[in-house]
């Protein structure tokens, strides 16, 4: 029987504050984490030790992060309700916002086969499609019907080769 072979590299590196999301470019020169704080950072993976490069800030926390093929662009939600997306690596350039949820935005989710389509997740019990490009909003599913308890979504993950999209969602409440 031939097995995989998984070579595991590691780095160890103290952050001094709490990292909520990691990506490595797609390019895999580097490193980005997102905190607690709302700082995206960007670290050169070949030299870990040196201090990381402050690629953008939110006002809020910032709870996930994704970066686009080719790395063009980084897409982060936040606790304030706030999806951003901007172009890579001049995070300081925002391309659009996908507003439209109306609590903590919990997840991102890409899907590769639909490179346009950007699936997010909340605390608002919904989970929304976007076209991520313009910001604009295709879709709502509601997990709270009227006079249910509220619910949150924590996670959501797209089929990546499927003819339709299947966009897979965990609910807690």
């Amino acid at each position: 029987l031939a097995s995989d072979v998984y070579t595991y590299i590691h780095i160890c590196r103290s952050v001094a504050k709490r990292v909520t999301s990691l990506q490595i470019s797609e390019d895999e020169q580097y490193l980005l984490t997102a905190d607690k704080t709302g700082t995206v950072t960007r670290y050169r993976l070949s030299d870990i030790s040196c201090d990381g490069e402050e690629m953008m800030g939110h006002l809020s926390m910032i709870l996930d992060m994704v970066m686009v093929s080719h790395d063009s662009h980084v897409i982060t939600c936040d606790r304030d309700e706030k999806i951003r997306v901007s172009r890579y690596p001049n995070c300081y350039n925002i391309e659009t916002y996908c507003l439209g949820h109306t609590e903590f935005v919990s997840c991102l989710c890409l899907c590769e086969k639909w490179p346009h389509l950007l699936v997010s997740a909340s605390g608002d019990g919904t989970v929304r499609s976007w076209e991520w490009r313009n910001g604009r909003l295709l879709d709502t599913h509601h997990f709270s019907e009227d006079g249910q308890d509220p619910v949150t979504v924590t996670q959501v993950v797209c089929s990546r080769n499927m003819e339709q999209p299947l966009i897979v969602a965990t609910v807690e409440g």
